[in-house]
């Protein structure tokens, strides 16, 4: 027997400021969302809809960069 598909709301939504002005995609389930950084460097928020507004994860307080920016002459 064939388990029935599960029916899940699902997205990806491209914003343009998921951390500091750097653009990102937000990962939306059921469940919660995931968002992470489209330059890569950092997974931003794991927020579960049933734990609240509550992000496991750490966000940096100062400006980042995307990994592909980064000048060794200007950054040091």
């Amino acid at each position: 027997m064939v388990p029935q598909a599960v029916k899940r709301a699902s997205s990806v939504i491209r914003r343009s400021d998921i951390l500091h002005g750097r653009p990102g995609f937000r990962l939306q389930s059921e469940w919660g969302y995931v968002s992470v950084l489209e330059g890569g460097g950092h997974i931003c928020e794991l927020i579960s809809h049933k734990h609240g507004a509550v992000n496991p994860l750490w966000k940096p307080t100062w400006k980042t960069i995307d990994p592909s920016g980064y000048k060794r002459d200007k950054h040091v």
